[in-house]
């Protein structure tokens, strides 16, 4: 039985688009709960009305 659930883990990958993505909008929602950060106003926060989480 550990064969093929092994086989069937590896038939689907990972799609690295998705995890970059996901990952981007982390870092922009960390960014923008720092306090004074001249970085944060590179986050989408600023030219919308959404912020990160919807991102």
């Amino acid at each position: 039985m550990a064969k093929s659930k092994a086989s069937l883990s590896e038939a689907f990958e990972r799609d690295l688009r998705l995890d970059f993505f996901r990952g981007l909008g982390l870092w922009m929602i960390f960014l923008d709960h720092i306090p004074d950060d001249v970085v944060s106003w590179l986050t989408m926060r600023n030219y919308g009305f959404s912020d990160a989480a919807e991102f």
